[in-house]
Order: C-alpha cells, then sequence, then structure tokens
C-alpha cells in the first residue's frame, strides 16, 4: 500500500493446501488452452492481472506500476502429492483507499500488515511457505 504495509489474504479453510495461513494478496495459475490444435499458454502479466482481479477485485489499471521480481521453484511434498512450481513474482503498489474484495471464493479475508507484522507470521507459522520466501524476497529486493 501506499502507506507501506501489505496486504495479505488468509487462504480458505476448505482449501486443500494450507487451509486458513496467510498468502500473498493473489496468486495462482498460469492457464494454457487449445487453439487450432496447438497450447499456447496465458503470459504471466496477463496471468497476475486474472489472478488479481478474481482474488482481490484488483483492476488491471491499479497493476500500471506493477514489476517482476527473479523467479523461484519450489519442489516439495504435499497432502496431494509432489508439488513442483515456479514462482513469479510481481509488486506493485495500491492506493491507500483501495480494499480488497475475493471474486473467486477462494479467500477467507483480508488485512494489511507491517513488514515486522509479516515476519511475526512467518516466524509462528502462520503463513504459507511459498508466500513466505516471497515475502521475505520482497523485503530484500
Amino acid at each position: 500500500r501506499e502507506d507501506g504495509r501489505y496486504w495479505l489474504q488468509q487462504r480458505a479453510h476448505d482449501k486443500d493446501t494450507d487451509p486458513g495461513l496467510w498468502d500473498t494478496l493473489a496468486g495462482g495459475l498460469v492457464g494454457t488452452e487449445i487453439i487450432d490444435g496447438q497450447r499456447q499458454r496465458e503470459g504471466l502479466r496477463i496471468a497476475t492481472m486474472r489472478e488479481s482481479w478474481e482474488e482481490a477485485g484488483i483492476e488491471p489499471e491499479m497493476l500500471q506500476d506493477m514489476r517482476a521480481l527473479p523467479s523461484s521453484h519450489i519442489n516439495r511434498m504435499v497432502s496431494e502429492g509432489h508439488m513442483m512450481q515456479d514462482n513469479h513474482v510481481f509488486i506493485c503498489t495500491l492506493p491507500i483507499d483501495f480494499t480488497p474484495d475475493n471474486r473467486d471464493g477462494e479467500v477467507a479475508g483480508f488485512a494489511h500488515f507491517s513488514r515486522d507484522e509479516i515476519i511475526g507470521l512467518i516466524a509462528t507459522s502462520q503463513m504459507a511457505l511459498e508466500p513466505a520466501i516471497i515475502m521475505l524476497q520482497i523485503f530484500t529486493a
């Protein structure tokens, strides 16, 4: 946010992975579709805009100052099996008067936190692993 605090979302309590834990404001999968027999991958920025709208109601024009950080790879066991994913991180500053609004039912709630409060969430295992890594990456960027 413009005041230096960070919006986070609390994952829905019925999510298979990390239910109820704190997460980045928006995140999700990059889509693919078959067009003329060819597999087409959704662009990272387009996927970020789509997920930001679905999870937090962020309008695309609010992401104009979005900038990318280096990506990372996660490889770990979860309750559903073996998870491997590449994390592509984009950050931007949202207006102080913005309030997130979930549109896909995958979020239990939102809150904004200071850097120190987020470190406290990480230290007390209240934040999911991937978002914790991402937030630490943001803090050291």
